[in-house]
């Protein structure tokens, strides 16, 4: 029996009567007391979801100098080398005495066009995706996950809504124009495992949610509302989904952007992920939804850059 709720969005994307109330309910009660939930017939086909798998693998196969051709930029956009992050999310974790996490990374935007508005009027993040050269067919796979994943969560946004018993419309502004990403990352086996080294350190996401399809190699750790550190559990097919940090703002803290990390693999195989990061746009209004807010209100953008900041120090 897994420690995390399980939600069946089947009867809800099928447009069934009272399919909305109920589900809206249950996502309350896996938001507010564990913050990690599980979703079962979400409508992403597994062959995509193996086939982007495939290309991550594809991706890190090639050699270095080829990836840091598009090495990450301040947009965070690119190619991110092994060790070259730590993460540090100013939610209770110190990790400063740690080493550099333990990982590759390709980081995967929304690809905006050049003539976009804030493109061109040089907004941070609004930039086309660097991708890279001599693998065929990589990109518009990709490309493929990357709107499915979107498609996704635009989906869910009026579920969160009727959870939070405000307008179903009430999150649909601050999405346009998203800062969506897609994490395809390279977890390295190792013979030995080190207390101040892992393969992410502990830690909450920034944004509204994120989409993790169920991986091969294990390594996921979650931390639940009572201080205990568990391996994820596995429902082959499923998304494991997570609130974080703009999400618990929002909600005046009643979601939990709950701590989780990545423990190197020590088995024969190497672990990749591919983590989607649904998230408001860099001009969204976040503001608690609550009559005493124990938050100023903000801007995502302005959220944004002091988390990725305080993380991409090397």
């Amino acid at each position: 029996m897994s420690e995390l709720p399980i939600l069946d969005l089947g009867p809800y994307l099928r447009n069934e009567p009272g399919a909305l109330e109920k589900l809206s309910g249950e996502l309350y009660e896996a938001a507010t007391k564990v913050g990690f939930y599980f979703i079962i017939n979400h409508g992403v086909s597994q062959e995509l979801i193996d086939r982007t798998f495939a290309e991550s693998a594809r991706f890190h196969a090639l050699p270095e100098e080829e990836k840091l051709k598009i090495k990450q930029s301040e947009h965070y956009v690119g190619y991110v080398p092994r060790n070259g992050m730590r993460i540090d999310t100013g939610d209770g974790f110190n990790n400063s005495k740690n080493r550099a996490d333990v990982q590759s990374a390709y980081h995967v935007g929304r690809d905006y066009s050049p003539d976009h508005p804030l493109a061109k009027a040089g907004v941070r993040y609004y930039v086309p995706q660097p991708w890279p050269e001599n693998l065929p067919g990589f990109k518009e796979n990709v490309q493929e996950y990357f709107k499915a994943c979107e498609s996704l969560g635009n989906r869910l946004l009026k579920i969160y809504a009727a959870a939070l018993d405000v307008p179903e419309d009430y999150f649909d502004e601050a999405f346009k124009d998203p800062l969506d990403y897609l994490r395809m990352v390279h977890y390295p086996r190792t013979d030995k495992l080190s207390s101040d080294q892992f393969g992410l350190g502990a830690h909450t996401d920034a944004g509204f949610m994120t989409f993790l399809p169920q991986t091969k190699v294990p390594g996921l750790e979650i931390m639940l509302a009572d201080g205990r550190w568990i391996p994820q559990p596995t429902i082959p097919g499923a998304y494991l989904v997570n609130a974080g940090q703009a999400l618990k703002r929002w909600t005046n803290d009643r979601f939990r952007a709950t701590p989780h990390r990545v423990i190197s693999p020590t088995g024969v195989e190497d672990r990749h992920s591919l983590a989607f990061f649904y998230n408001p746009g860099v001009n969204a209004h976040i503001e608690c939804i609550t009559e005493k807010p124990k938050h100023e209100p903000m801007k995502y953008g302005d959220h944004m850059a002091q988390y990725m900041a305080n993380t991409y120090r090397y």
